[in-house]
């Protein structure tokens, strides 16, 4: 019995060679991608049985590319495999069956879940059964009904990213910063642009947050001893992960201030809370990721870009593309 042909899109290289040699098992792999863009090219030209596709990827998505194909009439049976929260079963495209996996289900299910879907079944490994959407996913249906980002949240990375840069030369004048308890406070006043008002407020709370995971959360260190653990941080883990935690507790912040009153009297309990942030905070994870790739210094347009592409990427959790 002819194999099925089966065509992979991932874009992490160690995982789609992973990928590759778990459905070798059992199919004929005939292609594997980087990206959706590259998923479409391929599906055209090599016509497979059965698709096995990332959901983010960057320059365009697993179900971005499914919907691309579908417009020109190229069905072609998808397995999306994914990390992402449970929230996205609820959201896959009905019209036609679809599989979902997740990555850390794939060694027993990746393979079942290609056959059931070229049966004409859908499929869900285990992590995505039984599910209920999280509150952070309600709250974020609600906060991306209507945009609240604006200039400051951009302005502000840039000048993250001066500071994180200089921070050697600014280290005299960040040393005189007083030694009260609110000395990160102080600094991330000087971090601000011009924002005011609520935006001002969530900025503000957002690079504390983030200042005080660089330092290990230490609250009554003077004004040197904070420069100490900053440059350290940063000569251990580079720029990168600064502005991933800022930009990380940035939305998750704004998204619980500006869904407050539409979610008021409702229990939340800290393991939810701390899941939820951590989904949010992969997220910007992999947009920061995607972004640097293409990049070869940081600006006002390439600090918009890495916005626009962590909302749309919340956009994809929430409403899986469709």
């Amino acid at each position: 019995m002819e194999k099925l042909r089966v065509l992979v899109a991932e874009n992490h290289y160690k995982m789609r060679c992973f990928m590759v040699v778990l459905l070798a098992r059992d199919f004929s792999v005939i292609g594997a991608v980087s990206d959706g863009e590259e998923l479409v090219r391929s599906a055209i030209h090599l016509l497979p049985d059965v698709i096995v596709s990332d959901i983010l990827m960057p320059r365009m998505g697993g179900q971005s590319a499914r919907n691309e194909l579908a417009a020109i009439n190229e069905i072609v049976p998808f397995v999306f495999v994914t990390t992402l929260g449970k929230e996205v079963a609820q959201l896959l495209p009905n019209d036609s069956p679809v599989a979902l996996v997740h990555k850390d289900d794939m060694f027993d299910h990746l393979n079942s879940a290609v056959a059931w879907v070229f049966a004409g079944s859908p499929f869900l490994s285990p992590h995505y059964r039984d599910y209920a959407p999280s509150p952070t996913t309600l709250r974020l249906r609600e906060f991306l009904k209507k945009k609240h980002l604006n200039h400051g949240l951009n302005a502000t990375v840039l000048r993250l990213l001066k500071w994180a840069d200089t921070l050697e030369t600014t280290a005299s004048e960040i040393a005189r910063i007083p030694t009260e308890a609110d000395s990160v406070e102080l600094i991330a006043e000087a971090l601000l642009g011009s924002a005011g008002g609520i935006e001002r407020q969530l900025l503000l709370k957002s690079v504390q947050e983030a200042l005080y995971y660089c330092i290990d959360f230490a609250s009554n260190l003077t004004g040197p001893q904070i420069t100490v653990r900053l440059k350290r941080f940063l000569s251990q883990h580079g720029r990168v992960p600064l502005v991933e935690r800022f930009l990380s507790l940035y939305f998750f912040n704004a998204v619980w201030f500006h869904t407050a009153e539409s979610f008021r009297g409702e229990m939340i309990t800290m393991d939810v809370l701390e899941h939820d942030q951590q989904q949010i905070e992969n997220i910007c994870h992999e947009a920061i990721v995607a972004v640097y790739q293409d990049i070869q210094m940081f600006d006002a347009r390439t600090a918009q870009k890495l916005i626009d592409e962590i909302e749309q990427r919340l956009r994809t959790i929430i409403n899986f593309e469709q």
